[in-house]
């Protein structure tokens, strides 16, 4: 059986091991994660001044020398006991094609590790994922869970469009809406009409519209609506009346404008727990849900992917990264 020193946080052994550890001048070097799973299988004696190592020893070592060590361990294993070859990376984990291990081809993926607990920032998955994709590789977190069980998710940047168009000849006629608390109203059948075919709003009957706050905005921003209070006086103000009932409203606005721009037809996602669940093609079911994030917790993200796929569609999070529109999307993945 072949025996390895510990060394700091690292196990130095004399031969060359396939799929294992880097080769130095001294030989072949370890990591905790490594040598653990090895020993746990019975493949290796880990010795320390002399001192043979129980597989309870070396663990406990490991949780104080390397950061995180538990739960690498698990997904290491795990992945080792699915046919996989992981090797250690700056982010965590390489993952190649099952069977295959370093040397002998590039990583398909990159594996990041994290406990069901934490929670990470947009702007950091998206940096992450978007560094990861210009070395032509995919970003898996693997998630796990308190009692030990891991789950994973496959992560990509994306640039959702549609194929809707907004008419670009001037409308003869500009509708009216009457601003009603948290949502406006019109009351003419034909401007109700109007705006329906171009997918926006709810019909209350045949001639009433019903319009979200985000609607209202996004269309006088377009010069596509006029707007009046209950007393005929014309709004002025309805980012701020926007603001008071929606903190995130203008985030909520620029995203649902840069969806419509995109082709993408976005209504309100209240039943599925999103923000929006949002159409390419008019008049068909609707091919994502999307939800407007700071940062993500990862029983949020579970719940949002788990239900998305539930429903066949696909789950996006979005959010402003240097005032410009970024959209990640995340679907379960087995490996």
């Amino acid at each position: 059986m072949m025996v390895g020193e510990l060394k700091g946080s690292t196990v130095l052994i004399q031969k060359e091991m396939r799929g294992y550890g880097r080769r130095t001048k001294e030989g072949s070097v370890l990591s905790l994660v490594e040598a653990t799973y090895l020993l746990s299988v019975g493949k290796m004696k880990v010795v320390e001044n002399g001192r043979e190592l129980t597989f309870e020893e070396l663990f406990k070592e490991g949780t104080r020398r390397t950061e995180r060590f538990e739960l690498m361990y698990t997904v290491y294993t795990d992945l080792r006991n699915r046919g996989y070859h992981p090797s250690l990376h700056a982010i965590d984990l390489k993952l190649y094609r099952r069977g295959k291990c370093t040397g002998e081809e590039p990583s398909w993926a990159i594996v990041h590790v994290l406990s069901e607990r934490e929670r990470i920032t947009f702007s950091r998955l998206w940096d992450m994922t978007h560094s990861i994709e210009g070395l032509r590789r995919r970003l898996v977190i693997a998630v796990v869970d308190e009692e030990g069980d891991i789950t994973y998710y496959l992560v990509r940047t994306v640039e959702p469009s549609g194929e809707f168009t907004m008419e670009t000849e001037e409308t003869p006629f500009q509708p009216e809406a009457t601003l009603l608390s948290d949502r406006a109203i019109v009351w003419r059948g034909e401007f109700s009409k109007a705006l329906h075919e171009k997918f926006f709003g709810t019909m209350l009957d045949e001639n009433r519209l019903h319009l979200s706050m985000v609607e209202v905005a996004y269309l006088l921003d377009e010069n596509a609506l006029t707007l009046t209070d209950v007393d005929g006086k014309k709004v002025e103000n309805i980012m701020d009346i926007g603001k008071s009932i929606d903190f995130d409203f203008d985030k909520k606005l620029t995203i649902y404008r840069d969806m419509r721009r995109k082709g993408l037809i976005p209504k309100t996602g209240y039943k599925f727990g999103s923000h929006f669940r949002v159409y390419k093609r008019p008049n068909k079911h609707s091919d994502y849900l999307l939800h407007i994030v700071d940062t993500l917790s990862l029983p949020e993200m579970s719940k949002s992917v788990r239900l998305a796929h539930s429903v066949r569609k696909k789950m996006l999070f979005a959010n402003l990264i240097m005032n410009e529109v970024k959209y990640i999307e995340v679907e379960w993945f087995r490996p």
